[in-house]
């Protein structure tokens, strides 16, 4: 395979799991990734420790002995493609849509996840109490119309398509801080922390990751509130490419994500990334989730 210089590409065989003369001949699973802190993380003090990547180096990969294991990282956009052309292709964590399905095989769910929310510092929440609903969820079209609240956002990124379609009304208006650079979430909650913005959008793990290295008033500064707009969970699949052997892989993974303990393995990986609040109302929607979808 002729892969661009920039992507990583590494043979798990002398890493992940060992290799002995007859698994080099066995099938291989090519693993695509995307690099998006903390799910992979590339660089930096917790390389390798992405939630994705831990899921896949300790219950995924170990669950298939059978297979030589490849990870190759590539842009995010890439990813489909790879599954659309590449019998042996899997990632390990997707949301199954109708159009995926045309040309990927899902597992059973692996991941209850939380969907992008809001962070406000915790000293406003008396603030943010008139936008609340009965559930407990920020009702975000409600805050924008109100025009009290400077919103930040990252304008290369969808927060999903309702979420999107709140949004759009309010690009060139005062209440959505936008911007345009590398790293944008990283920049907007530090505007936060200092007041510059009132809030900020992200997923539930964004701001736990990108404030890890500061104090721990910090950390503590900003509450996460979940978007009536948005749904409670967003559920993860692992994804194979609809081959022979895709459709192998996913039969043997779902054997093992039915064995007690291996979810709660995965949503662990998950959960260490989320601050306190989150994590409980995480737990709470992946019991709900799993209860209804076994």
């Amino acid at each position: 395979m002729n892969t661009p210089a920039r992507w990583k590409a590494a043979a798990l065989c002398a890493g992940w799991i060992g290799c002995t003369a007859p698994a080099l001949a066995a099938q291989e699973i090519t693993w695509y990734l995307y690099d998006l802190a903390p799910l992979v993380i590339a660089d930096g003090p917790h390389k390798g420790a992405g939630f994705i990547e831990l899921s896949l180096q300790q219950q995924l990969i170990p669950a298939l002995p059978e297979y030589k294991h490849k990870v190759v990282i590539v842009p995010i956009q890439r990813v489909a493609m790879m599954l659309k052309s590449d019998p042996q292709a899997c990632n390990p964590g997707l949301i199954r849509n109708a159009e995926r399905e045309q040309f990927m095989t899902f597992s059973t769910p692996t991941l209850a996840a939380l969907p992008a929310g809001m962070f406000v510092r915790r000293g406003d929440t008396a603030r943010v109490a008139p936008y609340m609903n009965a559930k407990g969820k920020l009702v975000l079209d409600k805050l924008l119309a109100d025009g009290k609240f400077n919103v930040g956002i990252d304008s290369a990124r969808s927060y999903g398509g309702p979420v999107d379609a709140v949004l759009k009304p309010y690009r060139d208006k005062s209440q959505l801080f936008t911007l345009s650079i590398p790293d944008a979430s990283r920049n907007l909650t530090q505007m936060v922390i200092a007041k510059r913005i009132d809030g900020m959008l992200g997923q539930p793990f964004e701001v736990p990751y990108y404030l890890g290295g500061r104090t721990v008033d910090d950390v503590k500064a900003l509450a996460f509130y979940p978007l009536d707009e948005q749904a409670d969970v967003v559920v993860n699949h692992v994804a194979c490419a609809n081959s022979e052997q895709g459709q192998a892989v996913i039969r043997k993974l779902n054997a093992v994500l039915a064995k007690p303990g291996v979810r709660e393995a995965l949503a662990a990986h998950y959960a260490a990334w989320l601050d306190d609040d989150a994590r409980k109302l995480a737990d709470a929607m992946r019991r709900h989730t799993f209860a209804v979808k076994p």
